[in-house]
């Protein structure tokens, strides 16, 4: 999206670490492990004796298995290590860790590589024996060590992923944006919103098959009864090639402004030819416009997002309301329309789908919903049913089709095996137990392909009165797992457990562990206290990255690299928490290509927190309406006290698409929903497409001292003040700095003045040009893009500057200030980007 530059911000001394005390001169008992050990040697040997009588131990489990041996005959008098030789290792269960293996502060016990050494964990097993089957593909029986009825989604070939057969081909060159089917676009596609003012108006131009009279059926929702207006009729009006205007009828309210209705709305008198259409708000009030359907069969009836044919001989003219050639209204957008299906149905275009699919009992179906219900944040995977060429549908079912589906979208169909048709692609028959692969370059004896058997390899299994502890996972290499559809993404739903799970844990730590090609959440912690995940790599995961829930007080999460995540399903984190977290650090780590977020903390009920000196760049790169840095809070009144500092974020880009057409939404640092009592300062964002803030609806936020540079083509900040919630916000000694012509400094919601506490001794500049506020009023919309003395007028900026802020090196993102800048005569301290991001040897 962006360049990524090496630019960092201040260091962090992470305080309360949790880590085990080791008892005093004892050196640590040590239990080794190697691939050629045996599990009934004794594990006090790092290599197998001369007559191979003792050596090294097999595997994990016997290792713990000594240690719980070990204990039953004493507590423990040193620490003890579990040192893993190098090589791979390919258990055929995950590790589980109860209370009864955990450690203490004097004597903790770890599981860490051999000095110099790498042991790799491998959740999968190698396929080989593959023979010709047709043209460039091979096949290959599924080996023993997958019992009967195995299943896997995932395939590793010489450690890359491979990809399930699909249709369309994956385009490596242009992922996001090609290798997609669409849904039917005919359905209505979008609809056109927020035209409400007096003096807005829409145009098209159509054409007219025949004379005739034309009865007008409009496709409409509004909820305009709450403001005191139960029907838009003779509110509006069309006009036909600047003729006399024609007033739209019968428009009540639908319940909701995506609840679309059908209504015989007018009738037009029309010649045969070529026309142009005129949509008019004569007297005010609003509703979201999807389509016009022009007939001239008296008997034609809509049905929902289905266009039945008209009478034979009579016309259907369907205007798209969102393909209008000009309009005039600064706030009009363009909105999810009227569902083009229900949730387990969608119409194909004409020769893009086989019905033939549907004969693969596991083909399935990825697509990424528009509906209202989705805010465009996430895709579904659902089971292909139906694919049924006289009516242009496909079926899918499953739990994943949560919300509707809209024309436009987009998706694509897998494990076919008649799409196995382009290198690096691969289908599973599972019945017949019969691997097929198209490898990306012809097999060797040295080629490893690699399924998965496990989805997870290390489990903490606590209990809240009694967790495991002072237990440590260092320096191990963990991969080629696999993912599964119980894994929580259910619409919102995000991560339920990782490779690495912990439930209820404390003084737990990984450390410099990596974990590549994985399913799962790298890191899944819940229930847990002093914990530390700390310079790791987590990478090519099919999931997110690392997830800590309900933990009681300091956690710490730092130094990790975390990159390229969300390679099956998008509605993910680098790293993430959720409810009841209190007290955790979240500092110095690297997070970038992400399908969603950064870093998102669901702050409804946890406080405390501090999110600090991270690297945050090329982000939401598949999914819609989200952040760089992101929170998410639904209690109206709840104030965290966490502060999100020193953060260095930028290229969000918030992707999505209708019918290929891109579509962007998403700010650096985004206050959602309710999130209140944060503190934000110290920030370098810039490159997010939508603004570098977003304040949606909490109470009693204060930003202040940070720099916002060319954040998008629209507008610099957005305060909301949504549901008229935001009370006490403070936004001061900041720089906001940008290019794009046509972009605002600030946009407001309504009633926003009234929210904000304190706005002043900020820098504005807009590279010599006029600096404008977007602000609401009584006027006609068009005149609420506003001078920033309007604001000034309000009381708010009363000493700021409109000023060059005088950054060193902007064209290389250098945004230190040089001596003579006027922002530090308005009292903002520079901020030294020198410590962001991992730093060397953070983990032990």
């Amino acid at each position: 999206m962006g360049c990524r530059i090496g630019m960092l911000l201040v260091g962090v001394v992470v305080s309360g670490s949790g880590l085990p005390v080791v008892a005093d001169g004892a050196p640590p008992e040590v239990i080794y492990v190697a691939p050629s050990g045996n599990d009934a040697w004794s594990g006090r040997l790092a290599d197998a004796n001369g007559e191979r009588t003792d050596g090294p131990l097999a595997s994990l489990a016997a290792a713990r298995d000594a240690i719980r041996k070990r204990k039953e005959a004493g507590p423990l008098a040193a620490p003890v290590e579990v040192r893993l030789r190098g090589g791979v290792y390919r258990p055929q269960e995950m590790l589980v860790l109860e209370p009864r293996d955990s450690g203490t502060e004097q004597c903790p016990v770890s599981y860490l590589a051999h000095p110099e050494e790498t042991p790799v964990l491998s959740g999968g097993v190698p396929i080989t024996g593959f023979k010709p089957w047709r043209g460039e593909i091979v096949s290959a029986e599924l080996p023993a060590s997958l019992p009967e009825g195995a299943y896997f989604r995932s395939l590793f070939v010489d450690g890359e992923r491979m990809i399930r057969a699909r249709c369309p081909n994956y385009v490596p060159e242009d992922p996001y944006r090609k290798g997609f089917l669409y849904i039917r676009p005919d359905c209505f596609g979008e609809a056109v919103g927020a035209m409400h003012n007096r003096g807005d108006w829409l145009e098209w131009e159509y054409e007219t098959p025949a004379n005739g009279e034309y009865r007008v059926w409009a496709l409409y929702a509004h909820g305009m009864k709450k403001l005191g207006r139960e029907d838009m009729a003779g509110q509006t009006s069309l006009a036909v090639d600047g003729g006399p205007k024609v007033a739209l009828e019968s428009l009540p309210d639908t319940d909701g402004w995506t609840n679309y209705r059908w209504s015989e709305a007018a009738r037009l008198t029309l010649a045969a030819g070529k026309h142009t259409l005129r949509w008019s708000n004569d007297k005010g009030g609003g509703y979201n416009l999807d389509a016009l359907v022009l007939t001239d069969d008296p008997e034609w009836r809509p049905a929902g997002w289905k266009r039945p044919p008209a009478t034979a001989g009579k016309h259907l003219v369907t205007i798209q309301c969102e393909e209008y050639k000009a309009c005039q209204g600064l706030q009009i957008v363009k909105c999810g329309g009227l569902s083009a299906s229900s949730k387990t149905e969608f119409p194909f275009l004409v020769g893009t789908a086989k019905a033939s699919w549907a004969q693969e009992p596991d083909a399935e179906v990825h697509v990424w919903p528009s509906s209202p219900h989705s805010c465009r944040a996430f895709n579904e995977i659902v089971k292909l049913d139906r694919v049924d060429p006289a009516e242009a549908i496909i079926a899918v079912s499953g739990k994943e089709a949560a919300v509707e589906v809209c024309s436009g979208d987009r998706y694509f169909v897998e494990n076919i095996l008649e799409e196995l048709d382009s290198p690096g692609e691969w289908y599973l028959d599972r019945a017949g137990r019969t691997l097929y692969l198209w490898p990306k370059s012809p097999l060797t004896e040295t080629s490893q392909v690699i399924a998965p058997r496990l989805t997870r390899l290390v489990e903490f299994r606590g209990a809240r009165e009694q967790p495991v502890e002072f237990v440590r996972l260092a320096g191990l290499t963990i991969e080629e797992t696999d993912y599964t559809p119980d894994d929580g993404f259910v619409a919102y739903g995000r991560n339920l457990d990782g490779v690495i799970t912990l439930r209820h844990t404390a003084h737990v730590s990984v450390e410099d562990c990596r974990l590549r090609n994985i399913g799962k959440a790298g890191l899944h912690s819940d229930g847990d206290r002093e914990n530390r995940f700390v310079g790791n790599e987590i990478s090519h995961g099919a999931e997110g990255g690392i997830y800590l829930m309900n933990s009681a007080g300091g956690t710490v999460i730092s130094d990790n690299h975390i990159h390229h995540l969300g390679w099956v399903y998008k509605h993910v984190a680098g790293i993430s928490t959720g409810t009841q977290v209190h007290g955790a650090t979240i500092a110095h780590n690297h997070v970038h290509d992400t399908t969603r977020w950064g870093i998102s903390v669901a702050h409804t009920d946890s406080t405390r927190n501090i999110v600090e000196s991270n690297h945050l760049h090329d982000l939401n790169t598949e999914t819609y309406d989200t952040g760089g840095l992101e929170v998410t809070q639904q209690s109206r009144d709840h104030r965290s006290g966490s502060i999100f500092r020193y953060n260095l974020i930028h290229d969000t880009g918030g992707y999505s698409s209708m019918m290929g057409r891109d579509m962007w939404n998403s700010w650096g640092i985004y206050l959602d929903s309710f999130a209140g009592g944060f503190t934000v300062y110290g920030n370098v964002v810039y490159g997010a497409y939508d603004g570098g803030l977003m304040v949606q609806g909490g109470k009693d936020n204060r930003i202040y001292n940070n720099i916002f540079v060319e954040n998008g083509p629209h507008r610099q900040l957005l305060i909301a003040n949504f549901s008229d919630n935001s009370r006490g916000t403070q936004f001061h000694h900041n720089i906001v700095s940008y290019t794009a012509p046509e972009a605002v400094a600030i946009y407001c919601g309504r009633q926003v003045p009234q929210s904000i506490a304190r706005w002043d001794e900020n820098l504005y500049w807009h590279a010599g040009q006029e600096v404008r506020v977007f602000s609401p009023g009584d006027e006609p919309y068009g005149q609420w893009t506003r001078a920033l003395d309007f604001w000034k007028g309000l009381g708010f900026d009363q000493e700021s500057l409109v000023a060059d802020p005088q950054f060193i090196d902007p064209g290389r993102h250098d945004y230190r200030l040089k001596p003579t800048s006027p922002a530090l005569g308005l009292g903002f301290e520079p901020i030294d980007l020198s410590g962001v991001g991992p730093r060397r040897g953070a983990g032990r």
